[in-house]
């Protein structure tokens, strides 16, 4: 086989949950690119609408499908499952979608660990851990019927490691625990369900780390103190860009990663490398 067709996604059927968000529209777009059809996934209709109306001129409608979905709704989420199932072969899973809010306990004082409610927690287990185990559960097990299929699912760096309280003295900025918790706790949900749906559907992680959000309605800046103390940590010496992903993902995506299953790439600058 020709190495790049090795990376190609042309006829695949790729959900993608979180479509609209920061990292999501970056994936969405490289995976049209690559060659699949996209079934773009997200609760912010307007945002969705608007992604999809960049992408339609030059993919395609057909290529570029939106659903408008609350994964805090188990009913409705477990109904949209079960219609991506009905409406045929569905190739590849990509569980991006978190919710980045104060609900989940981000940027917030009463996120901090001795103030964090137990609502706050709810939300973080239910974005970071178990919108990722009903999509598996429903669509990973009829992938595994099918006899094929991929689910990557997007972690971070604090699988690996936990933030320093030092790196928001002075700021309102906020990394809650559930993050950190959840999110190790997918990487071995990823490790298990790999086990689980094997031979047939491989499944691993893909964890950013380092990666400020440049949308203008972020609650998680681009600038400020936090990213200061942060970059003297990375080797690479720079942020890294949401288009620092798409190799990443393709591979993980694509044919060029057949023998691969249960493992996490860790897409950081090199910032989980070292111990200052």
């Amino acid at each position: 086989m020709n190495p790049i067709d090795l990376f190609s996604l042309q006829g695949r059927l790729v959900v993608l949950t979180g479509a609209a968000g920061f990292m999501g529209q970056t994936y969405s777009q490289a995976l049209v690119e690559a060659g699949a059809t996209v079934v773009l996934v997200d609760n912010r209709e307007k945002e969705l609408t608007d992604l999809a109306s960049r992408l339609e001129p030059r993919f395609g409608v057909a290529r570029v499908q939106t659903r408008v979905v609350d994964l805090y709704d188990r009913v409705a989420a477990k109904t949209f499952w079960k219609s991506v199932i009905n409406d045929g072969l569905c190739e590849i899973l990509i569980n991006n979608a978190f919710d980045f809010t104060s609900t989940t306990g981000f940027n917030c004082s009463d996120g901090r660990l001795e103030k964090a409610t137990f609502e706050q927690a709810e939300r973080c287990f239910n974005s970071a851990l178990y919108w990722a185990v009903q999509s598996t559960q429903l669509l990973g097990f009829e992938m595994k019927r099918q006899g094929k299929g991929v689910i990557i699912n997007i972690g971070t760096m604090y699988t690996k490691q936990v933030p320093s309280p030092k790196l928001y003295e002075g700021t309102e900025q906020f990394n809650p625990w559930g993050y950190s918790a959840f999110k190790g706790a997918l990487l071995q949900f990823t490790r298990y369900s790999a086990a689980w749906l094997g031979p047939e559907v491989r499944v691993n992680m893909l964890s950013p780390g380092a990666f400020p959000n440049i949308q203008p309605d972020t609650i998680n800046p681009s600038t400020g103190p936090v990213l200061g103390r942060l970059l003297p940590k990375i080797v690479l010496n720079r942020f890294g860009k949401a288009e620092d992903l798409i190799g990443a993902l393709i591979f993980l995506a694509s044919d060029a990663s057949a023998y691969i299953t249960g493992q996490e790439i860790q897409v950081d600058g090199g910032i989980t490398i070292t111990v200052t």
